[in-house]
């Protein structure tokens, strides 16, 4: 049997990864070991398309710059997105 094609293994780590949780570009690279370059490609092509929703992070005044656009799996996907 074939585990499938390496594509493919991507898209189901990235649905498992934003399915229960809200993350960051960064977080979401770090945690996958995908390049951020590959990582802004699939999420833009995926809230394009529906799958994830993106909001802005609310952050505290200790945060300093601009709060990062985080991504979680859309809710008519499985996800857990309000």
């Amino acid at each position: 049997m074939t585990k499938g094609s390496p594509i493919c293994r991507k898209a189901i780590e990235l649905m498992k990864l934003f399915r229960t949780a809200w993350m960051s570009e960064r977080e979401a690279s770090t945690e996958l070991l995908w390049s951020r370059h590959t990582m802004r490609a699939w999420l833009r092509d995926w809230v394009g398309s529906g799958l994830l929703v993106a909001r802005i992070r609310t952050v505290d005044d200790s945060h300093r710059g601009p709060a990062p656009v985080e991504y979680t799996l859309a809710k008519e996907w499985g996800g857990q997105a309000t």
